[in-house]
């Protein structure tokens, strides 16, 4: 597998450079701009982009715009972008595609390479993955009056890229049971089966859109 890393913070741009090769993953591309993201997004020889959304010159969304535009292109670029803070707007911006190989971690989760490794390898088999912070922040602000709460426990595990095997065995359930859950999230979020739809993506993207 074939990294970019985007981060402006030289101590962790070398960390997460040193966490990836360590763990059998190649970087080639380190980069510390928006400049040099936007030119290093176009690379064919990238499986996975870690990009930081606050990037030069002005450190607001340059790392997030930069990708928007590399996915316009590439719709299924797979990028996992990283953030000091919990902003769901962030989050929304990154799923509005609905095409999945997208994550979104707080930087504190690096310190848990084990976790970190698994998010990268994730996106970049087409997984979508989002921080527990930024999923609990989002639960308590969108509620979705048409969910029960069992069904929103399982959302929510969908929302951090777990398969139905590991919300099955979170939740103490049959997968069979956490199946006949997801049904009924996409029955209720009127998401009806069809073959070009990743429906997980569409119905986390229908989660953080609900008011």
């Amino acid at each position: 597998m074939r990294a970019l890393v985007a981060e402006d913070q030289t101590l962790l741009r070398v960390g997460l450079v040193r966490i990836l090769e360590a763990s059998g993953i190649s970087v080639v591309a380190a980069v510390s701009t928006a400049d040099t993201l936007a030119e290093a997004l176009t690379r064919n020889d990238l499986d996975v982009a870690i990009v930081d959304i606050r990037m030069p010159p002005t450190f607001t969304t340059e790392g997030l715009e930069a990708v928007i535009h590399a996915r316009s292109t590439r719709p299924h670029l797979p990028v996992l972008m990283l953030s000091q803070y919990v902003e769901p707007l962030y989050a929304r911006e990154l799923l509005a595609g609905g095409t999945g190989s997208v994550g979104y971690l707080l930087k504190d989760r690096v310190v848990d390479v084990d976790g970190f490794v698994a998010a990268v390898r994730q996106v970049a088999a087409g997984g979508t993955v989002l921080d527990p912070e930024v999923v609990a922040g989002l639960v308590s602000a969108r509620p979705m009056d048409r969910l029960t709460d069992r069904e929103r426990d399982v959302l929510t595990l969908i929302a951090e890229g777990r398969s139905n095997a590991a919300i099955a065995n979170r939740l103490y359930v049959t997968e069979k049971a956490v199946d006949k859950h997801i049904n009924n999230i996409f029955t209720k979020l009127d998401l009806p089966p069809a073959p070009d739809d990743n429906r997980r993506v569409l119905a986390v993207l229908a989660w953080l859109n609900t008011a």
